[in-house]
């Protein structure tokens, strides 16, 4: 317990010092603050309801649930390969057993994002409180509808966080046990635009218009986060509909991290050379 204890501790320290972390947490916090107080003082009796109605805050929340994914995702990676790098100038004894710090550092990170994430959720809630906002118009073609956003979606984001996280982080780390930098940095690369035309997708989805393709994404584990987010916002769910995406997330998380802890074990075993985090 102490050695996983030590990793995941390291790890989330590691994590919330990174530029890109401190970055990103304030400029999503400045963003809603923007919308919550350009929203200050309409209602929706001011807004051109008969132009229809336009998910932009959930697209939003999937970008914000995107970035800080992929963020936590990238890092575990790099995180890997550092250790790599390490073995061959360093080695501490204690760190032998290759799946407790596996899951120290995925614990250790995930942890980090799932603070940045409650900073956006708490900060949303209490502005969208505070102020009693309903909707703001950007222009007079397009408004927010902020009714949207409501506790229960804000808690599925943090449940979805953590589902998919699990699985982006396993996919993340086997690229960073890559032994060359080069190649590590050109397959997160590929990888992580194949996700951005992902989350695009879901942009082109208006409401319930394509109820199939919803149905077909909140299925496929790595899309399933942020499908079921759009039909969390724009359907009533059944028990089992939610469930069955849950239980196939869940079962890809076991299965893609089992593969990555084995494929890490190899990688590091054949330097000969036990692991060291210091």
């Amino acid at each position: 317990m102490r050695l996983i204890g030590s990793v995941i501790v390291r790890a989330f320290m590691e994590q919330i010092r990174t530029r890109f972390y401190l970055v990103t947490t304030f400029f999503m916090s400045l963003f809603v603050i923007g919308i919550c107080y350009a929203a200050d003082g309409q209602s929706l009796a001011e807004l051109p309801i008969s132009k229809g109605e336009v998910y932009l805050p959930i697209y939003i929340l999937l970008v914000v649930l995107f970035v800080i994914i992929v963020e936590c995702g990238v890092s575990a990676g790099k995180s890997i390969y550092r250790d790599r790098e390490l073995f061959k100038i360093k080695v501490h004894k204690r760190y032998k057993d290759f799946a407790l710090i596996f899951m120290g550092k995925i614990i250790g990170i995930g942890t980090a994002g799932v603070i940045q994430l409650l900073v956006i959720v708490i900060l949303s809630r209490v502005l969208l409180d505070y102020w009693q906002l309903e909707a703001v118009m950007l222009n007079s073609q397009i408004w927010l509808d902020l009714r949207h956003l409501t506790p229960s979606l804000f808690a599925f984001m943090l449940l979805f966080f953590v589902l998919g996280y699990g699985q982006y982080v396993g996919l993340y780390v086997t690229i960073g046990s890559v032994q060359k930098k080069s190649y590590m940095l050109l397959l997160m690369f590929i990888v992580t635009i194949l996700f951005i035309a992902m989350i695009m997708l879901c942009f082109f989805i208006p409401g319930v218009d394509h109820e199939l393709l919803l149905k077909v994404g909140s299925m496929f584990p790595y899309s399933a986060p942020f499908f079921m987010i759009i039909r969390l916002s724009t359907e009533d769910l059944t028990w089992f509909q939610f469930m069955m995406p849950v239980f196939i997330m869940i079962g890809a998380i076991w299965i893609s991290n089992w593969l990555t802890i084995r494929y890490y074990e190899v990688v590091i075993r054949k330097m000969k050379k036990p692991i060291s985090l210091v």
